[in-house]
């Protein structure tokens, strides 16, 4: 008999311990990592020198450290995944670590923050704050008795003196004028020797604090020990060593660096509050690095201490291990997307042996045997860093959730070998553009509708070349001038007041709209369209036709541009709640300027290959999906036949109501096998009906237009999504006609602006599970609001969960009040929703 297949879908946390191998630094290296709080940025690769510094880097992600030749470098910052330049700017790099953070700045993008890594005595830590704010702002730092820490002034971009202070769990109260800076206070744990940067960033009106953690450096006969939470729906736990408080607070998924401590036996012991659970006797060896994984299994807490096998990483290679935390399960092997196999047959409480893998981005594919059933869990691809070593942590899915896969980065030998380029001198001869450069095939243009009515345009101007420019550089000049066009220009929708763009997911008009931006809304212009170029793993199909395209602009004179009706860009709009849109718009709606405010050219953009499609990131506005557009449609009939809707995926089920040939209907899913739909049935007369029919009878469409399942899910996975087949169908209710009786108590209208929906999630946490879309409009009884007030606790369609504050518009008893007096009578929820 065959075993049952599940299929499981995927998870993955990526923790990156800004870790940094022991030993004193060379004096002429520069030991960074890269902090990306700028939430006005998409994912982003960041080059330094030219070489990969950073792939994928989201926004509030952190690196590990990197070794760079001290002195100058030029770091360029681009669209994840693409040639798409969004900044470069050039850093003085002293000797010794740093942490360089992505800001959003128009003076500069990056801000260099050096650290202090010297070794601690047992039982200290070190902490540092750094206000990246443009305002002023006043901190304090209370230690877990009250007493006072450290109080500092800081202005926009300072860092208070780094201090040592005991091992804990420390409040940080931020303040400032009344008028500049809302008043917000946080709880962070601080580790025994570790490194701890706080950085104030977001917005005057709602800070945040970001902790960056790295590993104090060890002292000749240490050894270094990692810690790993890997209990699903575990409380914090606090971790002592022979006693001695040594990690505060240790939450789930979120592993401690490496920290350096005395070698020989030692006993360690977890605690929950005051009491202890458990205590383990070990023996640490010098110069050794090992983890320890805490999980829960039927007998209780199990203990898992391996050693890491650093050894075998290099400058050209990574090393990984698997462990596995999942209770009554066998990992029968992780394989690596390019077929490489890292771990076989794997118990639980157990780890793998360590495999060396090669650098550059990995899908893998988690093989488990659960309780005697086999599944598998795909992982997202993950970029592994040359000189450093992976920890890899199966950890086991909650009610909900499936099983997911934590990757914990050390790095010990990562390096950046090259300075920074010469500049390149433009030279006298000419560039003759190729044919295909020159042949064009233009689409339509966009024209105005009732919705989309551009004012007035500004005559052509002659605009200055960059070739202009560049005659009148000196050859012999030693250092480049400010190239102004490496900045990102800018765009402002130019529409009538009570009209608004539509910001598309591809460069037609025919594409779906992914919002709709107001009059003078504020774009960064990435870059103009392009030919199509196929990324790996990407769909064939699209949903519209965008057809062959080359580069209209290779004909162009010098003072001629392109035509603003027949040009698309590309461009993103940032979020109330610190994301990102990302989209195409149509210039002939748009006023388009240089960074410093000049005209900008549009034939001078960088091109985007068009069919790169438009997405957000980072934020609590999900935009309409490829979903919203698909539907299916009753084929395969004779004339006086009737297609059965049936309760279950079985076709001996119940029939809820017969369909008639060429009926559309509306699709929800398929199940694991593909031969049943999950479809809504909306008849003339009657309460809609949700149930199971038979693919052999139905086309997707999308568009009006057929499609297979595969296509739309190559399009978007969660276009037509996997049902259980344990789901049954049955006629819906309908909600009465009459007025329900107004709400009473503190209100949430959920305002969206992109028309678009907004998630309810189960945690309070942007990247948590999404329980339930919202629309617009929707009235939320508003149960509680975090201590950072970003959440607010709502109960929507019978699910309790978190909605994002910036999206709620309040009210009590039918009255609008002010916000921060309505907030003051709701109940107060820890940060984390506990």
């Amino acid at each position: 008999m065959n075993p049952t297949r599940i299929i499981l879908y995927p998870l993955l946390a990526i923790l990156a311990a800004s870790l940094l191998a022991p030993g004193s630094w060379a004096q002429d290296l520069a030991h960074v990592r890269f902090a990306h709080l700028d939430g006005g940025l998409p994912k982003v690769d960041l080059h330094v020198n030219g070489e990969l510094a950073a792939a994928g880097l989201a926004y509030g992600d952190a690196t590990t450290h990197v070794s760079i030749p001290a002195g100058a470098a030029e770091l360029i910052a681009s669209l994840a995944g693409a040639s798409v330049e969004l900044f470069r700017e050039i850093l003085a790099l002293a000797p010794g670590p740093a942490t360089i953070i992505l800001k959003n700045s128009p003076e500069s993008q990056l801000s260099v923050v050096r650290e202090d890594l010297e070794s601690l005595a047992s039982g200290s830590a070190r902490v540092a704050l750094f206000n990246l704010l443009d305002v002023a702002a006043q901190v304090s730092l209370s230690a877990p008795d009250g007493s006072l820490a450290l109080e500092a002034d800081l202005a926009s971009q300072e860092a208070s003196n780094a201090i040592e202070v005991e091992t804990g769990t420390y409040q940080i109260q931020i303040a400032g004028d009344a008028e500049d800076l809302a008043e917000r206070q946080f709880s962070r744990s601080l580790a025994a020797r570790s490194a701890n940067l706080l950085v104030i960033h977001g917005s005057a009106d709602a800070p945040q604090l970001r902790q960056l953690a790295a590993a104090a450096e060890a002292e000749d006969e240490s050894a270094r020990l990692r810690f790993i939470h890997a209990i699903q729906g575990a409380a914090p736990l606090d971790i002592r060593l022979d006693g001695q408080l040594l990690i505060p607070g240790l939450s789930f998924a979120m592993p401690t660096p490496h920290i350096a401590l005395p070698a020989g036996l030692t006993e360690v012991s977890v605690s929950l509050g005051a009491a202890e659970i458990m205590s383990e006797r070990l023996s640490l060896r010098a110069g050794e690095m090992s983890s320890i994984a805490l999980m829960r299994s039927g007998a209780g807490l199990e203990f898992l201490h391996v050693v890491d096998a650093v050894a075998g990483v290099d400058e050209r290679s990574a090393v990984a291990s698997l462990v596995n935390a999942i209770p009554d399960s066998v990992i029968s092997h992780l394989q690596l997307e390019s077929g490489a196999i890292i771990a076989l047959n794997v118990p639980f409480a157990d780890a793998g042996h360590a495999a060396k893998i090669l650098p550059g981005a990995q899908a893998m594919t988690l093989h488990l045997n659960i309780a005697g059933e086999q599944g598998e869990v795909p992982i997202p691809s993950h970029y592994f860093n040359a000189g450093s070593h992976y920890t890899l942590v199966a950890l086991a899915g909650g009610v909900f959730t499936a099983p997911s896969l934590l990757i914990a980065e050390t790095s010990l030998a990562r390096k950046i070998q090259t300075t920074m380029p010469s500049p390149t001198l433009p030279t006298d001869e000419p560039v003759t553009p190729s044919a295909e450069e020159t042949t064009i095939e233009a689409p339509p243009a966009e024209q105005p509708s009732a919705t989309e009515t551009p004012s007035p345009q500004p005559e052509p101007q002659e605009l200055e070349t960059a070739e202009e420019h560049a005659e009148e550089t000196p050859k012999g000049a030693s250092e480049p001038q400010a190239d102004e066009s490496a900045l990102t220009p800018y765009a402002m929708v130019d529409l009538n007041p009570d009209a608004a763009l539509h910001l598309r997911q591809y460069p037609s008009i025919e594409a779906m709209s992914l919002g709709l931006l107001p009059a003078e809304s504020q774009l960064m212009v990435l870059g103009r369209r392009g030919p199509s170029e196929k990324e790996p793993g990407e769909a064939e199909a699209l949903p519209v036709t965008l057809g062959a395209y080359g580069n209209p602009a290779a004909d162009l004179l010098p003072y001629q541009d392109l035509p603003a009706a027949d040009t698309w860009l590309y461009a993103m709009i940032m979020t109330p709640d610190e994301g990102a849109l990302y989209g195409w718009v149509n210039a002939l709606f748009l006023r388009v300027y240089q960074a410093n405010g000049e005209p900008q050219r549009l034939a001078s953009l960088p091109q985007v290959r068009q069919n790169q499609p438009g997405s957000a990131h980072n934020t609590d506005i999900r935009p309409p999906s490829l979903a919203d557009r698909v539907a299916a449609k009753v084929v395969g009939l004779k004339s006086d036949a009737m297609l059965n809707l049936r309760r279950r995926n079985d076709a001996s089920s119940e029939v809820l109501r017969q369909i008639p040939p060429e009926e559309i209907m509306g699709i929800l899913g398929l199940d694991a096998d593909e031969t049943w739909a999950f479809v809504e049935f909306q008849p003339e007369i009657g309460n809609p009906i949700k149930g199971w029919v038979s693919m052999q009878f139905i086309q997707l469409l999308l568009n009006g237009e057929p499609v297979q399942a595969a296509a739309l899910r190559a399009l978007d996975p969660g276009a037509v999504p996997q049902i259980s087949g344990l789901v049954a169908g049955g006629i819906q209710a309908v909600e009465m006609e009459d007025s329900p009786q107004p709400m009473e108590g503190i209100i949430g209208e959920v305002n969206v602006n992109f028309d678009s929906a907004l998630h309810l999630r189960r945690y309070p946490d942007a990247t948590s599970e999404s329980l339930a879309l919202i629309p617009p409009g929707t009235w939320l009884s508003l149960e509680g609001i975090t201590e950072n007030g970003d959440w607010y606790r709502v109960r929507y369609d019978g699910a309790e969960g978190w909605a994002a504050s910036p999206y709620l518009e309040l009210s009590m008893d039918g009255r609008k009040y002010p916000r921060a007096y309505l907030e003051r009578q709701l109940p107060r929820f820890a940060d984390s929703g506990f």
